[in-house]
């Protein structure tokens, strides 16, 4: 650690005022090394955050830099507003991480570090001034640093690091397990990438961007995660309508059903990977071999148990329904829940697992862990700052359209167009909701940038209305002066 340090501080003094583009440009290599799982599970960006702003205050401070707030008042206070309530929650029981050793039985304090990184970060994104023409010029260089980072990281998954196959797996072996994500992030990245890249008519007449799409569908969908290809082709769907394509990308839709269907009444999907068939279960009128079947109604119906559960105040797992019981888990009761499993005092296996996940607060829903640890109140905040940073990030894009900035903010800004639904409808966390602050920070630049340049008229800014046509006529006589 102090090899670490003493060579951070040294690169620091290096970059000087350029330190600002780690924020950018440093994360997507930091996802591919074998970071220590506490600190991987906080987020790089965050953690480059905690470096670079009290390096920029420091030298704020010696006059080298400038510091200017960039605000947006909604979303400034709706961020605000959740960690209010975090900080209340905190302070209702309190809670420690379960690796520094120390006597408490409240875990879980995970949540509350990734907070104040969320926070470092938000600060480090309104505070540094960054200008149009170096948010264009870094941002275009984090796309292929994120594409190079993506294959290392799907190699690294293969060779058995970072949740691909085995070791002792083969490749083939690997594919036909339940779930196979080695190749997930390379997927869901070369296709974004590709879309907004290229207009869909050139896509769909180059041979080698046809390609390249297909391959990146095949590999989300060897992964079996259903929710991701969802989520996924939701993405694509919002890109095509800022990109003005939908239309194209409905009919398109519509054909790649057809061609399903066709398949799946031959039978030839009964020969697919397991997780090509997991992920294509999701699909109305799909012929799937009977264990996937199974195993993806198995899923559903488990979490709806647990669900029914949650929404029961006579089980007891939320206390207050209100305000929320705070984060954290009991040390005791795993350990209790443990000992009972190794000694077979409880015969019913699942029933266990469920109980272990309801008393854990892991509900496999964002709206119900956002009761369970915010109450009603903070669910209510969360969807706010969601739903605010969603249409946001749809008004940066299509303000964005024909600038250098807008490949950009399809790539980095559109996936978080699922979150609204990823929340409420899958597995969402607060932690994944904290987590797409580096997203949203990146939408708020992007729109403060805007603003700036005037592709962004602010709802509150008054305007006066002036005629087409005189309009026009100034413009010629500008252009003639």
């Amino acid at each position: 650690m102090l090899v670490v340090g003493l060579v951070g501080v040294v690169f620091m003094l290096v970059v000087g005022t350029r330190s600002w583009m780690l924020l950018f440009l440093l994360p997507p290599l930091l996802e591919v090394l074998p970071l220590p799982g506490g600190l991987k599970g906080i987020g790089c960006g965050f953690l480059v955050a905690c470096v670079v702003l009290p390096y920029w205050l420091f030298m704020w401070a010696m006059g080298y830099v400038k510091v200017r707030w960039r605000g947006l008042l909604a979303l400034d206070i709706l961020f605000l507003a959740l960690l209010c309530l975090m900080v209340a929650a905190y302070i209702k029981r309190p809670v420690t991480i379960q690796a520094l050793g120390l006597d408490f039985d409240n875990i879980g304090g995970k949540v509350y570090f990734i907070a104040i990184g969320a926070l470092v970060y938000y600060l480090a994104i309104s505070l540094i001034p960054i200008s149009y023409q170096n948010a264009c010029k870094v941002l275009n260089w984090r796309i292929w640093v994120a594409l190079v980072c993506s294959f290392i990281g799907a190699g690294l998954g293969l060779l058995g690091f970072g949740g691909g196959a085995e070791a002792t797996e083969t490749l083939g072996e690997a594919m036909q397990g339940s779930r196979f994500g080695a190749l997930l992030p390379v997927g869901m990245y070369g296709s974004l990438l590709i879309y907004a890249l290229y207009p869909l008519s050139r896509i769909l007449c180059n041979p080698a961007l046809l390609m390249g799409m297909l391959v990146g569908f095949a590999c989300i969908a060897l992964s079996g995660f259903r929710s991701y290809m969802a989520f996924h082709i939701w993405v694509l769907t919002f890109i095509s309508f800022v990109k003005k394509e939908m239309t194209m990308v409905i009919c398109i839709g519509l054909l790649a059903y057809g061609g399903l269907l066709v398949l799946s009444s031959s039978g030839t999907l009964l020969s697919l990977p397991h997780g090509i068939q997991r992920t294509l279960s999701a699909i109305p009128g799909m012929k799937v071999s009977e264990d996937v079947r199974r195993s993806a109604e198995g899923s559903s119906d488990w979490r709806v148990v647990m669900w029914k559960w949650a929404m029961d105040p006579r089980t007891g797992y939320i206390k207050d329904y209100i305000w929320g019981d705070g984060f954290g888990m009991s040390l005791s009761g795993m350990q209790r829940r443990f000992r009972a499993a190794m000694r077979g005092e409880k015969d019913n296996i699942r029933r266990l697992g469920q109980e272990a996940f309801a008393e854990d607060g892991m509900w496999h829903s964002g709206w119900i862990t956002a009761i369970h640890r915010l109450g009603i109140v903070g669910m209510i905040v969360v969807n706010m700052f969601i739903m605010y940073s969603w249409l946001l990030i749809l008004r940066v894009t299509i303000s964005l359209r024909g600038t250098p900035l807008f490949v950009p903010s399809l790539v980095f800004l559109m996936p978080y167009t699922s979150a609204p639904i990823a929340f409420n409808l899958s597995a969402g966390t607060i932690d994944s909701v904290l987590s797409g602050v580096a997203t949203i920070g990146l939408a708020k630049l992007l729109f403060c940038i805007a603003r700036e340049q005037g592709l962004i008229i602010p709802w509150t800014q008054r305007k006066r209305y002036v005629p087409l046509m005189i309009e026009q006529h100034g413009d010629q006589l500008q252009q003639e002066a």
